[in-house]
């Protein structure tokens, strides 16, 4: 029986799949498998995937596909997966050497849809050890159990205020494969923007337990040059559909008039300052002021902008995002538009949220 199914996507990285591979493999045995999906790679990564997957033969299973996105690939890997269990791991991390074996009785016996684990903050020369949450071990439930779903989006009062990263990525987390496949929850194929996290509202949600294990088994590596902090000049489009995907979850499994309905307020309006940062304020831009100013002006005007100030107040950011709120408030697009240009922001946006915890929902 196979208990466990890694599951790498692949896609550009030459520099650091050897070490992710190792990392799973020296611990494989009869009960592992690992799906490997190559995303159209342009480097030698698919070649050392292939070197190995010959390695272990009958462990490591190879397919490559055409570029399609990082959702497309992990899509195939569940459906190919046939563990108990499904593991994520990007290509550019790596995990503990004895996950496995330290697990194995954890996996072997739970119940629960998912297992949350704790990770490692990998930097150059510097390694440090994050939890994702403010609780201890054991089940999350209750109200603990509303605040995990909302903090797939937001800072919430469980979220740990060290954590470089938000709940709702996929990986230093087990999945119950049989959950995903029965209640057909998939990585949304195109959306370019959180697809983790709204897999993960819809699995949040859905699961009748889940576990808080406190123990960091996943080593995360910050890149400064990943393609979240990129120039993409279709960043406005990308934003608006992610809230289209927030606004189709909230429809399906929650109450708008409810805190969800500022939460979805909030995303809007930090993925309106992303936008600019990313598609106009960006330095490889060649947008001039003047038209993005005009450019702005209109989008200020249009669902769902428009009704960012009536439910939304600027209590609930930091003191960055609060100034650029107040800026966006009054409709100082010029302004706003210089304010993220100077780069005030770049730093503050390698947090994931921007609120300060407790009192962005109001609580």
């Amino acid at each position: 029986m196979i208990l466990l199914s890694f599951i790498v996507t692949v896609f550009n990285t030459e520099p650091y799949i050897e070490q992710c591979l190792e990392s799973i493999c020296l611990q494989v045995d009869q009960h592992q498998e690992v799906i490997l999906i190559d995303d159209g790679s342009e480097d030698k990564s698919y070649e050392i995937c292939k070197r190995f997957e010959e390695k272990y033969k009958g462990i490591i299973k190879l397919i490559h596909t055409a570029n399609k996105g990082v959702s497309h690939a992990r899509n195939i890997g569940i459906q190919e997966a046939k563990g108990k269990w499904i593991f994520f791991v990007d290509s550019d991390d790596w995990i503990e050497k004895d996950f496995f074996r330290n697990q194995y009785a954890c996996l072997w016996n739970s119940s629960e849809e998912i297992l949350l684990f704790d990770y490692f903050n990998e930097e150059i020369n510097r390694s440090c050890p994050k939890q994702f949450l403010n609780l201890p071990d054991g089940l999350i439930e209750g109200v603990n159990r509303e605040e995990l779903v909302m903090s797939c989006l937001v800072k919430t009062d469980i979220s740990d205020e060290r954590s470089t990263v938000n709940i709702g990525v996929p990986w230093a987390k087990v999945y119950n494969r049989k959950f995903l496949l029965d209640k057909n929850i998939k990585f949304v194929y195109g959306l370019k923007r959180m697809q983790d996290a709204v897999f993960n509202l819809y699995a949040f949600r859905q699961a009748n337990q889940i576990r808080y294990i406190r123990k960091a088994v996943y080593h995360y590596r910050r890149n400064s040059t990943a393609s979240t902090y990129g120039y993409n000049r279709f960043n406005f489009t990308i934003a608006e559909q992610l809230e289209k995907e927030i606004r189709n979850y909230i429809n399906q499994f929650e109450e708008w008039e409810s805190r969800w309905k500022t939460i979805y307020y909030q995303k809007v309006f930090m993925n309106f300052v992303e936008a600019v940062r990313l598609q106009y304020a960006h330095r490889e831009s060649a947008v001039t002021r003047s038209v993005v100013v005009k450019i702005l002006k209109d989008k200020r005007q249009q669902e769902p902008y428009v009704s960012i100030v009536r439910h939304v107040n600027d209590k609930g950011f930091n003191i960055k995002y609060r100034i650029a709120y107040k800026l966006f408030e009054r409709n100082c697009m010029a302004l706003l538009y210089d304010y993220v240009r100077l780069g005030v922001l770049y730093k503050m946006s390698k947090n994931y949220s921007g609120y300060r915890r407790g009192n962005n929902l109001g609580i």
